[in-house]
């Protein structure tokens, strides 16, 4: 039997309700200092942003709404380069997660990118391996059980868990930006189809 295509409505709605899990996943994950709350928001993440066998939600919406995915960032090649290396060694990732906004935050957050830039962009290096913040996105939705229990770590993931920040992972709390820039973007989409 073949598939029947959702409606923009059907689609629109699952959009809204990934946001309200997102948005109280991340409340719950601040409030409480639990990082199981964090798994909800990063499988949402991957259903909106990560592509697999079919467009993700948020980015096909926006495509066909013709609505820019904009936000504002730090420099997409901060972490690539060889000043960075020699600071900060080897292995490093946005380690607060203060690497992105919705708004403009001079001096540092001033670059605005599209969602598919930053998806693209090197977020995280282990070595000579460079991850995107698609592949963190994936990487931690399916080894770290946002999506999929998984018995093993790859060692590029192996080598960030160290990384903390207030007792959580350096990696949640990049990937709870990108929750908070989501929301942001999610609601301007929203509102946008709304008026038309």
């Amino acid at each position: 039997m073949a598939s029947v295509p959702k409606s923009r409505q059907q689609r629109l709605e699952e959009l809204r309700r990934a946001l309200i899990v997102i948005e109280s996943g991340l409340e719950s994950a601040f409030r409480t200092g639990e990082e199981a709350h964090f798994l909800p928001v990063v499988g949402q993440l991957r259903s909106l942003l990560a592509s697999g066998n079919q467009t993700p939600l948020l980015l096909d919406l926006a495509q066909e709404a013709g609505f820019p995915l904009e936000f504002y960032s730090v420099p997409l090649d901060a972490l690539d380069n060889e000043e960075m290396a020699r600071i900060l060694g080897p292995t490093r990732i946005q380690w607060t997660g203060d690497s992105l906004s919705a708004y403009a935050e001079p001096p540092a957050i001033r670059q605005k990118v599209t969602m598919q830039e930053w998806l693209a962009s090197t977020q995280v290096v282990v070595g000579q391996l460079k991850i995107s913040g698609e592949q963190l996105l994936k990487m931690v939705a399916n080894k770290m059980g946002g999506s999929h229990y998984d018995p093993q770590l790859p060692p590029e993931l192996a080598a960030m868990v160290p990384f903390r920040l207030g007792g959580v992972p350096s990696f949640y709390r990049t990937l709870a930006r990108v929750g908070e820039v989501v929301i942001h973007l999610g609601r301007a989409l929203l509102d946008h189809a709304a008026k038309e």
